[in-house]
């Protein structure tokens, strides 16, 4: 039952990342095609492109930003499940669908097509340099600082796996 459960949930986090694309896509006055969904993953078929590199950017990075928000909600919903004592497998259920729609955001800004990142890239190379993102000019310093963080996240994920393993 339990499987089941977060399967479908897993499922809808897939379903929601594809519908915030296309969303996105119609009020920008974008057609979309079709959405089709995978075991992990979906396509938005949008009917033409968005014409302007702004537009791309936001629809391509609107998919990511929502598997982020809804991983904050199955984290909250985490750590509500602790607070309260609730089924322990129930609360891991939570943890792990937090954990794979946090990976699911970062493996979609990859730079390569079909991925989220492949639609931003090559639009965020089109744009003036006053529209250009904060990112496109940090510093070193920072560089280190995500790097680390992205360090401190494998090693949470590490430790998520090793209790999954305990259960």
């Amino acid at each position: 039952v339990f499987s089941v459960f977060g399967s479908l949930l897993l499922f809808v986090s897939i379903l929601a990342h594809e519908l915030a694309h296309s969303l996105l896509s119609v009020k920008n006055g974008i057609p979309v095609r079709s959405i089709t969904l995978f075991i992990f993953g979906g396509v938005s078929q949008l009917i033409k492109d968005a014409g302007r590199p702004k537009t791309e950017i936001l629809i391509a990075i609107v998919g990511p930003l929502t598997s982020i928000a809804v991983a904050a909600i199955f984290h909250g919903v985490y750590l509500l499940l602790l607070h309260l004592d609730a089924n322990l497998l129930l609360a891991t259920i939570m943890q792990w669908l937090a954990y794979i729609n946090a990976l699911m955001a970062m493996f979609n800004l990859i730079p390569g097509f079909p991925l989220d990142g492949g639609g931003i890239l090559p639009e965020a190379t089109e744009l003036p340099p006053s529209q250009c993102p904060e990112w496109a000019s940090l510093s070193e310093d920072d560089h280190r600082e995500l790097d680390f963080r992205r360090a401190l996240y494998a090693a949470q994920i590490e430790r998520m796996d090793q209790n999954i393993g305990r259960l």
